[in-house]
């Protein structure tokens, strides 16, 4: 009789362990949806009840981060990013947000390193491309810069920033028809996100 009442214990908890689990998981899809819509201060209570019933939820962090990096709220989005990858040290959004901070503080060593990483984890990354590209032509390797962007453009045709800094880099290299021809396919690109 005692090991039956253990037992049921047992399965109580683990029963409500997982139903706990399943309530972050949802709220995480739900806040996604408004994230999706670019609805970000809707977003992020379901993020943060989410993370209150699962504090090692690395999603929720990451994309609460998210969130908050997209309300220039950069303080609050690196806390939220690097709980995340305390707890998933690949999540690849929170990679990503972080390495943009970094970037947008002008730490570009290391948002190279975290672009970098994050290739390595994903690499069908086109906007990490795009960065690392940037982060290469910053450092003086405008070859290896040259490459990272045309596989940015490659992976995604329509991310007008790809052209703009491709443009700037033949224009500088006097290759004026290039530069142009790239400024042709981010207007054509413009045009059809309108």
């Amino acid at each position: 009789m005692k090991r039956l009442k253990i037992f049921l214990i047992f399965v109580i908890i683990i029963g409500f362990a997982n139903s706990c689990k399943r309530k972050d998981i949802e709220l995480v899809e739900k806040g996604k949806v408004l994230f999706l819509e670019e609805n970000y201060t809707d977003a992020i209570p379901y993020f943060t009840k989410a993370i209150s019933r699962n504090t090692l939820n690395d999603e929720a962090h990451a994309y609460r981060g998210y969130c908050q990096y997209m309300l220039e709220n950069y303080t609050d989005a690196l806390v939220d990013f690097s709980n995340a990858l305390q707890h998933n040290p690949k999540n690849g959004t929170a990679l990503f947000g972080q390495a943009c901070i970094r970037w947008n503080l002008e730490d570009y060593v290391r948002a190279y390193k975290e672009f970098d990483f994050l290739i390595q984890i994903n690499p069908n990354h086109e906007k990490a491309y795009y960065y690392r590209g940037r982060a290469f032509i910053h450092f003086g390797d405008t070859i290896s810069g040259l490459k990272d962007l045309s596989i940015a453009m490659e992976k995604d045709s329509c991310f007008i920033d790809t052209y703009y800094l491709l443009a700037s880099v033949k224009n500088k290299q006097n290759q004026f028809a290039e530069a142009e021809e790239f400024l042709e396919k981010a207007l054509k690109c413009k045009q059809l996100s309108n």
